[in-house]
């Protein structure tokens, strides 16, 4: 919850910058975000799935990963079409949003955190 807070809010940031100074300062929330969440997932994986799954639950989870590059090409559409900073702001929203909903409708995820 962490990672989607933080990187909700460089989003945000980046959005709604006036200059590349403050677009710097979103960009390292979305970094920071990316560290938080490594980190948290790579700890849940090893301390939550048994043994005999750990591999194949952790292959489903690089899968997962390896996907963000269908998110970068979305992303590229979306900033070629409209524009740069309501881009940023639209997937800032969907994802805080998406967080929200998965943390709300989850309780192994609640109880996890």
């Amino acid at each position: 919850m962490m990672a989607a807070t933080t990187i909700t809010i460089g989003h945000l940031i980046v959005g709604v910058a006036p200059n590349v100074y403050v677009a710097g300062f979103g960009a390292f929330f979305i970094g920071l975000a990316g560290a938080l969440f490594g980190t948290s997932v790579g700890t849940l994986i090893q301390a939550s799935a048994d043994e005999s799954m750990r591999g194949r639950v952790s292959s489903v989870f690089q899968i997962t990963v390896q996907l963000y590059a269908a998110g970068l090409v979305m992303g590229g559409f979306f900033t070629a079409w409209i524009d740069p900073g309501p881009t940023l702001l639209m997937f800032g929203v969907l994802i805080g949003t998406m967080a929200i909903v998965i943390f709300a409708e989850s309780p192994e995820l609640r109880n996890a955190s």
